[in-house]
This record gives structure tokens, sequence and C-alpha cells, in this order.
């Protein structure tokens, strides 16, 4: 589930930077214990990505990157506590098969 909505995707036919982004923002959403990844953990994942497009933009807007990737993820550290994930895929329709014990995310 990626933003509560099933996305059929072929991962292998994006670029490599975006395959990067989506397997991070996975990784993000796990490390905060959320159930699925959605805009937020993508949108993080794209402001911290290395050599990424997106950083780029904003650095000729003169936007700071970092303090815009602080205020994307603040809000993510607070909204889910899951007590386990023990296993979190990234297939075509990135859902994370994560079993919450605790959410507070809708």
């Amino acid at each position: 589930m990626f933003s509560g909505v099933d996305i059929d995707m072929d991962m292998n036919k994006l670029t490599q930077k975006s395959q990067e982004a989506f397997y991070e923002a996975q990784n993000i959403a796990v490390r905060h214990g959320h159930q699925e990844v959605d805009a937020e953990n993508l949108a993080l994942a794209l402001l911290r990505q290395e050599n990424g497009l997106i950083p780029r933009l904003f650095d000729k807007m003169n936007v700071p990157v970092e303090s815009l990737a602080n205020a994307v993820e603040n809000p993510l550290t607070t909204a889910a506590i899951l007590r386990s994930c023990p296993e979190a895929r990234t297939a075509s329709s990135i859902s994370l098969l994560c079993s919450p014990r605790r959410s507070t995310r809708t």
C-alpha cells in the first residue's frame, strides 16, 4: 500500500535513483514504525537522496534542504509506534508486511 492506495507498478521499469528512493522510503517507514509507506516517507527519501534531483532543485531555489527534510521528518517520529515489525518487503504494491500492535495513525 502506498498512501492507502494499491499501486500496480513494475519497480524494474523505474530509474535507479527512483528505485533507491522507494527503497529508502520503505526503510524510513520501518525506522519510524509505520505500517505502510506513504507520501511523507517518500518525500523525506527524495529530500535526503545523495546526488538526487530534488535536493539540487531546492538548492537552486535557495531552499534549505536539510531544514525542509527535518520539517517533513518531525511528524513521522510521532505518527505511529509499532512494537515490532519483523520484516518489510517492497513489492510492486510497495506494501509493508507488518502487523501493528499499537498505532495512532489513521
